[in-house]
């Protein structure tokens, strides 16, 4: 039957082609075309073909969905029959339903479709569904993917997962007469069959169905078929939108009067298709199914505009952000530069301040000193006066006391060497230079010493250390002597903190340099104190001017020579004055 069949269809086919009318497309599933209404199916082509005849040819298919749908996409159909779930799904193609099939055996197109789950009535174990877990069940692949659909929902309405039950089918390319042997022969545990595919078989052929039963049969049914399912409607044949309305109508009304020779089963109209739209939405398998799946390209597909406006205002947001922070950077920098000049200039400037004052002290101290030399010149000149008829008067006395006589001396002394710094201040208010002379440094350094000594010095202990081989340089013996008395006597007052009154003085030779070392046993100083003190303009002192390490400077300068600190091995501060040796000695 299923080859001639066939037959048919090949047959009409060429028919049709050869005919240089209007044709009209028709696909048929291959379960409808072989399944339990395939008389209806071969009177309706009929039927439609004699519709369009003369004037028109009809090109008939047989496919199965998979390609049905394909043909369907690429507009190769104006017409296909199938089940009414793949009429669903192809809604949004178009696909409109003309006619579904309606059976003697219900009251309706809309309940006639199902499926039925039959095992051995002897198989106790075998109840219910749920216990066709781990089962081997058996379907006839004529039957359509609908049939296991119906199946599939039962289960998950039930709690079951259908995949457990599906991953079993085992999918033979036999009919319902021959899987039934396959089950009485116990190589399948159960059978799935469409409904009203027993009852047919049996009125077709004699068949002993007394060892079967129905596993879970529903009750109180509007299909007089045995069946374990909820029913829906069954094949629909169904338009798209490049059949001529004309056609549609006259196709309608020619199968609604077909009535197949065995008087159960015709077309009707099946109005309610919302039981089909539910089993597929709970199977995502509906017309709608792939819009919930979304993927990145079918979102760039479906949203591009709104995508390109995103990514178009993302780049001109981080063009804006780019162009601002490098703005903001060159800001940033100009005002960094600025403050940074600010800074400069404000050091600058306390700089210079701190200049014009310590010029303005030097400037009050210079006529002070003008002042001073003036008015002690005459006193000095007058006890060097009295020192002299002193000792005058002492030498013409033969008995007198000779440390009488020194100690008139030693005043002799000090007063021509206080006249000689006078005339220096004097020279140096005025600008003149003293005469240099060949100085050796170590007698100068001891005579220093002794002199800070007598002074008010005497039990500070200063450790001296001085050369093997005499040093000459070219200065005023007076300058070295001040020099190295006031570098002494700072040494003294830091010593005062800690109340140990030490200091060491070192000669070294260095090339043609000598260098002269002074540092004592005050307080340690920390590196800020170091790199700061040359610059400090007022004196750590109650007492002090400020002037004493300028005028120190300004001394060392004018003899050719550099004074630097650093910090001694004590962590105190340590002076180091170098001086150019004299040229030919």
């Amino acid at each position: 039957m299923k080859t001639t069949y066939y037959a048919f269809f090949f047959v009409l086919s060429l028919f049709s082609a050869g005919s240089s009318a209007e044709v009209i497309r028709l696909g048929v599933t291959d379960y409808a075309a072989n399944g339990v209404h395939q008389e209806l199916i071969r009177d309706s082509v009929e039927e439609i073909n004699k519709i369009l005849e003369p004037r028109h040819s009809l090109i008939v298919k047989e496919m199965t969905e998979s390609e049905m749908k394909t043909a369907i996409l690429q507009h190769e159909l104006d017409l296909f029959i199938s089940s009414s779930a793949f009429y669903r799904q192809m809604v949004r193609s178009g696909a409109r339903d003309i006619v579904s099939v309606e059976t003697g055996r219900g009251t309706g197109p809309n309940r006639t479709e199902g499926a039925v789950v039959l095992v051995d009535r002897r198989r106790n174990d075998l109840i219910s569904f749920k216990d066709l877990e781990n089962k081997t069940v058996g379907f006839c692949k004529i039957f359509g993917n609908f049939t296991l659909h119906v199946i599939e929902r039962e289960l998950r309405e039930k709690g079951l997962h259908a995949l457990t039950y599906s991953n079993k089918l085992d999918l033979q390319n036999i009919d319902l007469q021959e899987l039934l042997e396959q089950l009485r022969l116990k190589r399948v545990d159960a059978v799935i069959a469409p409904t009203c595919s027993l009852e047919k078989l049996v009125e077709e052929v004699e068949v002993d169905t007394s060892w079967l039963k129905v596993l879970e049969p529903r009750q109180f049914s509007s299909l007089k078929c045995s069946h374990s399912t909820f029913l829906y409607p069954g094949l629909t044949v169904s338009s798209l939108p490049s059949l001529n309305s004309v056609f549609s109508k006259k196709i309608t009304q020619g199968l609604l009067d077909i009535l197949s020779k065995d008087g159960e089963h015709f077309w009707s109209v099946s109005t309610d298709f919302s039981e089909v739209d539910q089993l597929l939405r709970a199977l995502d398998l509906d017309a709608w199914a792939e819009d919930r799946k979304w993927t990145f390209g079918k979102l760039i597909k479906e949203f591009w505009p709104l995508l390109l406006s995103i990514v178009l205002v993302m780049v001109c947001l981080a063009t804006y952000g780019s162009v601002v922070s490098f703005i903001v950077r060159k800001r940033t920098k100009s005002l960094r530069c600025a403050l940074m000049r600010e800074q400069f200039l404000k050091q600058k400037s306390l700089t210079e301040s701190r200049r014009i004052e310590e010029m303005q002290r030097i400037g009050a101290f210079s006529q002070l000193s003008s002042l001073f030399a003036h008015e002690l010149g005459q006193p000095i000149y007058v006890i060097r006066c009295f020192c002299y008829s002193l000792q005058k008067a002492l030498d013409r006395t033969k008995k007198g006391d000779s440390s009488l006589k020194e100690m008139v001396a030693d005043i002799e002394n000090q007063a021509a060497r206080a006249e000689e710094i006078v005339q220096k201040t004097r020279n140096y208010i005025k600008g003149r230079k003293g005469r240099l002379e060949k100085v050796e440094i170590n007698h100068l350094v001891e005579k220093a010493i002794k002199t800070f000594k007598m002074l008010q010095h005497e039990d500070f202990q200063i450790y001296f250390h001085p050369t093997e081989s005499e040093l000459f340089v070219l200065a005023e013996s007076l300058d070295i002597e001040l020099i190295l008395i006031n570098l002494l006597r700072n040494a003294s007052d830091a010593c005062e903190t800690v109340g140990i009154f030490k200091a060491w003085i070192e000669i070294r030779k260095l090339a043609d340099i000598v260098e002269i070392r002074l540092w004592d046993s005050g307080a340690p100083i920390s590196q800020k104190v170091l790199l700061n003190i040359k610059e400090l303009t007022a004196s750590s002192k109650e007492e002090g001017l400020g002037v004493g390490l300028k005028i120190v400077d300004s001394l060392v300068e004018g003899i050719g020579g550099t004074l630097n600190f650093g910090i001694s091995k004590n962590k105190g501060l340590e002076v180091i004055l170098r001086f150019p040796l004299s040229e030919g000695v």
